[in-house]
């Protein structure tokens, strides 16, 4: 059973439904950004959720796949509209609420819910908290990268333990064939990629949303470029901005397919 007065309900809003859709959020001071946007009446990433919304549309037998879901903003909508959704967490608090949200709005018929960390290897990793007022930017770190420190792993901030995963082992466990992304696992998109070689080589992507901007000007976002080249993404900017110019992309880049010529 969880706390449920630490289970805050609250209501997403989107055009396309006249009622509103119940989501679990944490306590508006444990996390700034998206319960307290959300409990305040207003809507979080509203531009990148319409155009998930819009792609969704045009692909309708396609998966969402929300790679670091939080409480499901985006997962409860796409699946209230009728879509498939995976929704990947490494945080329990997370999915907790997740589960409890799909259970409230009879979503679950429509959603896979994940408990666990998406990277470039399968092993334990340690779930960080980032500040007691952003759940949301709780960060994972390997137990072999940890410093050290008299012979112990310093493990400062640790929340909990969870096993990560690579992308392509969705693939021995769920029948995918195409597929939707958003990704926003701070700043480990890049290891995300890392281990989805084989998904983007047999699953039919047709848009990525991802979180960008702590990438823009390290190695990371190098391997980014050159991942999304290599499997036929161009980056989707708004207009003047460069392509080569990566210290300009906005916070979230979204990807979509090059049209074959």
């Amino acid at each position: 059973m969880f706390e449920e007065e630490n289970f805050v309900l609250g209501h997403l809003r989107y055009k396309k439904h006249k009622k509103k859709i119940p989501i679990y959020l944490h306590p508006p001071d444990n996390d700034i950004h998206i319960s307290r946007v959300l409990l305040n009446g207003r809507s979080w990433e509203e531009n990148n959720l319409r155009k998930a919304v819009e792609v969704m549309d045009q692909y309708p037998d396609a998966t969402f796949m929300d790679i670091g879901a939080h409480v499901g903003v985006y997962s409860l909508t796409l699946a209230s509209l009728g879509h498939k959704v995976i929704a990947i967490d490494c945080f329990k608090d997370n999915i907790e609420r997740l589960c409890a949200s799909a259970k409230l709005g009879n979503f679950s018929k429509n959603m896979y819910i994940i408990h666990n960390a998406l990277s470039d290897k399968k092993e334990m990793v340690v779930v960080r908290k980032s500040s007691p007022s952003n759940i949301g930017g709780n960060t994972i770190v390997t137990k072999s990268s940890s410093k050290m420190i008299d012979g112990k792993q310093d493990i400062t901030g640790s929340i909990e333990t969870v096993q990560s995963i690579r992308f392509d082992d969705l693939l021995k466990v769920i029948d995918i064939k195409s597929a939707v992304l958003k990704v926003d696992v701070e700043e480990s998109e890049h290891n995300v990629l890392k281990g989805a070689e084989t998904f983007f080589r047999s699953v039919n992507v047709h848009f990525v949303i991802m979180e960008f901007h702590t990438h823009k000007s390290r190695v990371s976002g190098k391997f980014i470029l050159d991942f999304m080249n290599q499997h036929a993404f161009q980056p989707v900017l708004p207009m003047g901005v460069s392509l080569t110019n990566q210290n300009d992309w906005p916070w979230d880049v979204q990807w979509s397919k090059r049209k074959k010529t």
